[in-house]
């Protein structure tokens, strides 16, 4: 016959949280149950040996110095040498690789050309605006659009 006794059981009896008619009933069937008295020892054991346990020493205050030293010297060398053009180099490529599904989408030509004509009217304005005013730039980029 196989125990269909729930290891919770024999922990709560341990710890003596077990209710009154469970603990009865536990008990009448750790006579008969050779699975359950061995779990129950080996569970003694283990309380027993917790219990015994030395308390845990302090962390030296060294080895907070040493993390620190360690920490320092990882994020030091990571902060050098980072350039400006290293920099938009990177986000150039973060950029052109986040578009490139753009690449399988229908009516990528149309959407180009429309993008080319809108550069070149922003561009061309831009400049007249530069050289005639700014309300003269915007007037030609409402025009155009």
């Amino acid at each position: 016959m196989e125990c269909k006794v729930d290891s919770y059981i024999i922990q709560e009896y341990l710890e003596k949280t077990i209710a009154p008619l469970e603990k009865v009933f536990f008990e009448e069937h750790l006579k008969k149950c050779k699975k359950c008295r061995l779990e129950l020892t080996h569970l003694k054991l283990l309380f027993f040996e917790m219990e015994n346990l030395k308390e845990t020493e302090d962390i030296p205050k060294d080895v907070e110095y040493v993390r620190k030293d360690i920490l320092d010297e990882i994020f030091k060398d990571s902060f050098e040498g980072f350039k400006i053009r290293e920099f938009i180099k990177n986000q150039k490529e973060m950029v052109s690789l986040s578009t490139n599904f753009t690449n399988f989408l229908p009516g990528k030509k149309l959407v180009k050309k429309g993008f080319e004509k809108a550069n070149i009217c922003i561009k061309s304005a831009s400049k007249k605006g530069v050289k005639f005013g700014l309300r003269y730039g915007l007037k030609l980029i409402q025009e155009r659009i």
